[in-house]
């Protein structure tokens, strides 16, 4: 039977996420671990609100056409 992180994580990947914000704790290591293994990017902040901007402003740059891919780090 999954694990709640292995039904989280395929849910997403099911979804085509490809980039989590997130608050680094350690209940959180587990899923932070399994979501970098199916290939997203993982970006920790200091605050929820912190993570709620930042996802608002990448849909919005989304929505006007920026190309968004290329801010990922290689």
């Amino acid at each position: 039977m999954p694990t709640g992180v292995e039904l989280l994580t395929q849910s997403l990947a099911n979804e085509g996420v490809d980039t989590v914000f997130f608050l680094m704790a350690g209940p959180m290591h587990a899923t932070e671990t399994a979501l970098a293994a199916h290939g997203m990017r993982m970006i920790d902040v200091r605050h929820e609100q912190a993570a709620a901007l930042i996802l608002t402003s990448v849909e919005r740059a989304r929505d006007l056409g920026v190309p968004t891919d290329r801010w990922k780090q290689e």
